[in-house]
């Protein structure tokens, strides 16, 4: 399972975190700093912020094919990191984590980020890795949706 979760009160260095509930156990700290620039979106609040990042996030790992994507979690001003994901067989996808230098947070966008990384996959380092479960992963950002929705800065979105 992949759970996001965020500091609600401090600003936006260090306060959103990446939790992967599996063997072994991982939590990656980064900044929503970038975020709204990197999703190409005018977001008010940190709330929004988020609640878009996983938009963005779930929506990679639904849309996973064939091929391997990468979702981009840690937009740092000397490095990328993030998540390459891969379908796997029975329901499964190899998720592993890892970052690249000479790509910058402030440079990229959800639009191009997937093909800087491919361009750039001999120099992606990976740090850890783990095979599960896609419906576990979608269930873990479901619940992180859900949990940024109860709280009282969140809007409802206008259909």
């Amino acid at each position: 399972m992949i759970r996001i979760l965020f500091d609600e009160i401090g600003d936006s260095h260090l306060d959103i975190f990446l939790k992967v509930d599996a063997m072994p156990s991982f939590l990656q700290i980064a900044d929503t700093y970038f975020l709204s620039d990197f999703l190409n979106k005018k977001l008010e609040t940190k709330e929004e912020i988020v609640l878009g990042y996983l938009e963005y996030f779930e929506k990679q790992v639904k849309g996973l094919n064939d091929n391997q994507t990468f979702i981009a979690f840690d937009l740092s001003d000397q490095y990328v990191g993030g998540l390459i994901i891969t379908k796997a067989k029975k329901g499964l996808i190899k998720v592993e984590y890892g970052c690249i230098e000479g790509i910058t947070g402030w440079k990229v966008r959800q639009k191009s980020i997937v093909n800087l990384i491919n361009k750039n996959r001999k120099d992606f380092r990976v740090d850890r890795e783990w095979l599960l479960s896609k419906s576990a992963v979608i269930e873990g950002l479901t619940w992180s949706i859900e949990k940024i929705k109860k709280l009282p800065n969140v809007k409802p979105k206008r259909h």
